[in-house]
């Protein structure tokens, strides 16, 4: 049985198309997925977009989510930032390089050890 989220999403988007309410979607799955079935709130969630017109599946890109995170380039060039001044912080980095905190230390830890 494919549990993933997106198999999840369609019986709800096929189940609320046959108008069945979220209290019932919900016992369904929760009968089939058992443990790996999504979140009650979550269930309701998906069952009032779909009603309200949402035809795909699919996560939407949220606001301010990196589509590319780390990347060669940046990894080259937080080198070259530190190796020109050892003192620099993560976030004058992050600043001059227009990257988050987590990314630049995700960098200097994992990538430059």
């Amino acid at each position: 049985m494919d549990s993933s989220k997106q198999a999840q999403r369609a019986v709800i988007q096929f189940l609320s198309a046959e108008v069945v309410s979220g209290t019932d979607i919900y016992i369904q799955m929760k009968n089939v997925y058992g443990t790996e079935c999504m979140s009650r709130t979550a269930v309701f969630r998906w069952c009032s977009d779909f009603r309200h017109g949402r035809v795909s599946t699919a996560d939407m890109p949220r606001q301010g989510q990196a589509h590319v995170v780390i990347t060669q380039e940046s990894i080259a060039a937080v080198n070259s930032l530190v190796r020109e001044n050892r003192r620099i912080t993560t976030r004058e980095i992050a600043d001059s390089l227009s990257v988050s905190k987590g990314t630049v230390g995700t960098i200097l830890h994992e990538h430059l050890n």
